[in-house]
């Protein structure tokens, strides 16, 4: 049974599924979303109903990003609407083929409302940007979680394998130390690669918009 973390999707569906083709899944094997699933990419629709049919075959776990809790909040309170458009809501909007909030599924709203800000293991804090490294996680402010980039290696408190998201890195590879990894690596064009990492072996999975693919050991970074 292992645990696996996808990084930051942003709407690009054709990633997610050449990826999960190419990742060696068991059925008992737990995914993590990193949140930032949807906005500026070509298909978050697509991503949705792709992780509402992983969630009957897996278990799931969704983390709310920074692009999921600016949806949030321009539902709530209109006035932030056009923040969260020209944040790369538009994109999203638009793979809906929505005229308006009404037109995203209810499922979807669902699925972003029970997004969870970290996930913790016995071993492994799964957060979407960064954190506090003093503080235990039920003390950790929503927008380090959210917005907080990652600027080297993360030593929490817990001791734990800190694994986030939110900050690409311009390598197309993890960012990896002993105690932290960041997997952000897919570009906002979609060019690059997307990253899954097996963190029970310390591996990684990778899948780029020319169909390439490639995988290792963390150890070899």
């Amino acid at each position: 049974m292992a645990t696996w973390a996808i990084g930051d999707l942003h709407g690009h569906y054709a990633h997610l599924k050449q990826l999960l083709e190419f990742m060696p899944l068991a059925p008992e094997d737990t995914i993590v979303l990193l949140g930032d699933v949807i906005d500026r990419g070509p298909d978050s629709a697509a991503v949705l109903r792709k992780i509402h049919e992983l969630k009957k075959a897996y278990p799931v776990i969704f983390l709310r990003g920074n692009h999921e809790a600016m949806l949030l909040q321009a539902r709530r309170n209109r006035e932030h609407l056009p923040f969260w458009v020209e944040c790369g809501g538009g994109a999203t909007l638009d793979s809906y083929r929505a005229k308006s909030f009404d037109d995203i599924p209810d499922e979807d709203w669902r699925l972003f409302e029970s997004s969870l800000l970290y996930h913790e293991t016995d071993d492994t804090i799964f957060v979407h940007a960064n954190l506090d490294p003093n503080l235990e996680m039920s003390d950790q402010s929503e927008s380090d979680l959210l917005w907080r980039f990652y600027d080297g290696p993360i030593r929490h408190v817990s001791g734990k394998l800190v694994v986030c998201g939110h900050t690409t890195q311009a390598s197309g590879l993890p960012a990896f130390d002993k105690c932290s990894t960041c997997i952000d690596t897919l570009p906002e064009s979609g060019e690059g690669w997307l990253t899954a990492v097996n963190c029970e072996q310390k591996s990684f999975w990778q899948v780029d918009h020319l169909g390439n693919r490639r995988n290792d050991s963390f150890l070899s970074l």
